[in-house]
C-alpha cells in the first residue's frame, strides 16, 4: 500500500472497531471472532474447490487468502490475527496492515483452541464452519443479529473501500478498453476475452463474464466462447460484460458495441444518454425502490422514441412489457460481492423492506453506497419468438423490432458511487 492507501486503511480499520464495540455493547457479548474458514473438498473426488476466505474476514482483511486464519477483536484493543506459520511470507511485515492488528503464528490449526479465552459462551462466532464453532465451545454462532448488523453497515462503504472500487474501476476502464479495439479487428470471442484479463493482469475472473455476439446477446444459454472469428459479413454487435477487482473489491461493467456505423450504433450511443438521465434523477434520501420506478418511464420513453413500440408511454409500463424486454436486475450493492446484502436491510436489526409498492420501509439511497446498474432492452429472436405468442404481441412494432433481430439487443451495466453531492459512475469514460 501506498501511504494515503495506508491511511485509509487504518481508518477502516477503526471504524470496523466501532462497529464491532456497538454491537458486542448491544448483545452484552465479549468478543467477535472471525473465521475466515478453509478450503472444502469436491464430492468423490480429492482435488479441493477453491479457497476464497469469508466476507467477514475479508472486509478487515482482503488479498491475505490464507486458510485456518482467525480474526479476534473486543472493538477496543489490536485486533488480534492468526496466522499458520507456513502461509507467512516476510513481506508482509512490512505492509502497512501488519501494525493494525497484533500477529499471532501458529503452527496447527488446532492451535487456535488454545489462543481462545475460556470459557468462552459470551463471544459471537462469524464463518462458515459452525461445527469448528461447536467443537470450540462458541454458543452464538453466526447470530442474526449480528450478521444483519455488519450486512446493513456493509452497505455504506468507508473511504478505503471507496478507494479501492475506484481503483478497481480504472482496471474495468482499461479492459474495456481492449475489447473495444479487439472486436473492430475481427478478434474471436476467446482473444476478446483474454486481451480483458491481460488488461487486468489477471489469470482469470472469479465471476464469468458474460461475452455473446449479434443474436445470442440476451440469451439465457448464450453459445460457449468460441477462438474463432466472425466473418465481417456477419459481424453485427458484440455485448461484454465483466468485473474487475482491487483488494478484493469489485465493479462491473458491461457494453455493447455495434460494428458498423448506422441505425444500432445511434441506438447505442442514445441508450447510454437514459443512464445519464437516470443518474440525473437520483436524489438522495429515496427509497432505492424509486430507481426501478424512474427507470421504467425512461426507458418507455426510449422505446416510443425510437418507434419500437406501438403503444404510449403510460401503457408500456402498467403492462408490464418493460419487464419482459429488459430482464436483467436493475440495480444491485457492489463491494466484497455482486450483490453486496444490505439493500433490502432498513435498519441494523435486520428489518427488510416491504414489496406492497411502500416507499415507507425501503432502503434509502445514502451517501458511500456503491451500486451497480443494469440497463437493457433485448430483442433476440429467442425472446421475440416469446413476446410473439404472449399478450404483449399488438404492443410491439414488428417490422422496426425484426429489423434489429440480428443485433440481438442492448445492454449497459456500470458501477455507481453515491457522494454527499451526487452520484458518480465512475465506470465511465469507457468506449461505446
Amino acid at each position: 500500500m501506498e501511504e494515503h492507501d495506508g491511511l485509509l486503511y487504518r481508518s477502516h480499520i477503526e471504524q470496523l472497531q466501532q462497529r464491532c464495540a456497538k454491537l458486542l455493547q448491544a448483545m452484552s457479548g465479549s468478543l467477535l471472532v472471525i473465521h475466515a474458514g478453509h478450503s472444502l473438498h469436491q464430492i468423490f473426488a480429492e482435488q479441493p474447490l477453491p479457497f476464497v476466505p469469508s466476507a467477514m474476514f475479508r472486509q478487515w482483511l482482503a488479498g491475505i487468502d490464507c486458510e485456518h486464519a482467525w480474526i479476534v477483536t473486543d472493538g477496543q484493543m489490536t485486533p488480534q490475527l492468526f496466522l499458520l506459520q507456513e502461509h507467512f511470507q516476510p513481506c508482509w511485515e512490512q505492509a502497512d496492515w501488519w501494525p493494525c492488528f497484533s500477529v499471532q503464528l501458529m503452527r496447527s490449526a488446532h492451535d487456535i483452541e488454545q489462543y481462545l479465552p475460556h470459557p468462552i459462551n459470551s463471544a459471537i462466532y462469524l464463518g462458515p464452519h459452525p461445527d469448528i464453532a461447536q467443537a470450540l465451545g462458541f454458543e452464538w454462532i453466526n447470530p442474526e443479529l449480528a450478521i444483519h448488523y455488519f450486512h446493513y453497515h456493509r452497505a455504506n462503504k468507508t473511504d478505503y473501500e471507496l478507494f479501492c472500487l475506484s481503483q478497481a474501476a480504472l482496471l474495468a476502464k482499461r479492459g474495456m478498453q481492449q475489447v473495444h479495439d479487439r472486436f473492430f479487428q475481427g478478434a474471436s470471442g476467446l482473444d476478446i476475452y483474454l486481451s480483458y484479463l491481460k488488461a487486468l493482469g489477471r489469470p482469470y475472473l472469479n465471476e464469468p463474464a458474460q461475452l455473446a455476439f449479434n443474436q445470442q446477446i440476451g440469451r439465457r444459454q448464450p453459445l460457449p466462447i468460441g477462438d474463432r472469428p466472425l466473418a465481417e459479413s456477419n459481424r453485427h454487435s458484440l455485448w461484454f460484460n465483466a468485473g474487475a477487482q482491487y483488494r478484493g473489491y469489485q465493479v462491473q461493467i458491461g457494453r455493447c458495441f455495434g460494428f458498423r456505423r448506422g441505425h444500432y450504433s445511434d441506438m447505442v450511443q442514445s441508450f447510454d444518454g437514459l443512464l445519464v438521465e437516470l443518474i440525473a434523477q437520483l436524489r438522495l434520501g429515496r427509497p432505492l425502490t424509486d430507481i426501478r420506478r424512474r427507470y421504467q418511464n425512461i426507458l418507455a420513453r426510449w422505446l416510443v422514441d425510437w418507434e419500437l413500440v406501438q403503444t404510449n408511454i403510460n401503457e408500456c409500463v402498467q403492462s408490464g412489457l418493460i419487464d419482459k424486454l429488459s430482464p436483467l436486475p436493475l440495480y444491485e450493492l457492489v463491494g466484497l460481492s455482486l450483490p453486496d446484502p444490505g439493500a433490502q436491510l432498513v435498519d441494523p436489526t435486520g428489518g427488510e423492506l416491504s414489496f406492497d409498492g411502500s416507499d415507507k420501509s425501503a432502503r434509502a439511497l445514502e451517501p458511500k453506497q456503491a451500486l451497480v446498474l443494469n440497463m437493457a432492452v433485448f430483442f433476440n429472436p429467442y425472446r421475440l419468438g416469446q413476446l410473439k405468442h404472449s399478450v404483449y404481441a399488438e404492443l410491439l412494432n414488428w417490422p422496426q423490432i425484426e429489423m434489429l433481430q440480428r443485433f440481438g439487443g442492448i445492454a449497459l451495466s456500470d458501477t455507481l458511487i453515491v457522494n454527499a453531492d451526487g452520484v458518480e459512475r465512475i465506470t465511465a469514460d469507457s468506449p461505446l
